[in-house]
This record gives structure tokens, sequence and C-alpha cells, in this order.
């Protein structure tokens, strides 16, 4: 897990599912975006905790 602003990891987890336990819990503290990632690298999904500047338009 990268912690925003850091370049270096925060913390290394054996699998993706411990790292998600431990990284959701760090992006609703910290008020950031989280980014899962898959093995190749690509973002599998995507949350923001923080102040979104670009929110999801209205479905009216």
């Amino acid at each position: 897990m990268v912690r925003e602003g850091n370049q270096r990891a925060s913390s290394v987890h054996a699998t993706q599912a411990e790292a998600e336990r431990a990284g959701r819990p760090a992006a609703r503290a910290d008020q950031t975006e989280f980014y899962l990632h898959g093995r190749d690298g690509q973002i599998r999904e995507r949350d923001s905790y923080g102040n979104d500047p670009n929110p999801p338009r209205d479905a009216r």
C-alpha cells in the first residue's frame, strides 16, 4: 500500500484482500482516493473518500 504523497510503500501484504482491508480504512481516514490494482497494473476498482472535484452528474 502506498499512501498519497509517498514514493515508497507504507505497507506490504501477502494477498490483495489483505491490502484492501488495510487500504480502505486508510483512504477513509486520509479522505483520499482508494485504487485497487490488478496483477497487470491496471486499476480494477476505485473509490473516492474525500472531496471529489468531479462528482458524477445527477441522473435526472
